[in-house]
């Protein structure tokens, strides 16, 4: 890892799949332990590849999803981890595309 940047998105995604993991165990939806399998690859992926285009697109996705869920069943009897659900992919586009834009500098 070269920046804090990239360290920040790394950790991020390590954070949605512990919460989802977290949330897989606690209730009954099925949803957590498609997020948390999907931060895992996401994250190994990060690790090998550092495409910040990929994590942007993911954290929308993410994004969008848990804002749909939200406006569909509500804050639920869950609301810090659905919260983090929403906050923690925000932190993640900001830093992806952070580290995109200094990549592409750099390219120049």
């Amino acid at each position: 890892m070269q920046s804090i940047n990239e360290k920040i998105i790394l950790f991020v995604l390590v954070l949605l799949a512990l919460s989802n993991l977290i949330f897989s165990i606690i209730s009954s939806y099925s949803g957590p332990i498609i997020g948390f399998i999907t931060a895992i690859v996401i994250a190994i992926h990060w690790w090998q590849k550092r495409d910040s285009r990929l994590i942007m697109i993911m954290a929308i996705v993410w994004i969008l999803i848990h804002i749909y869920e939200l406006i569909k069943l509500g804050i639920s009897s869950y609301p810090v981890i659905i919260s983090l659900n929403l906050l923690l992919p925000i932190l993640l586009f900001y830093y992806s595309l952070k580290v995109y834009l200094q990549m592409k500098k750099e390219e120049k």
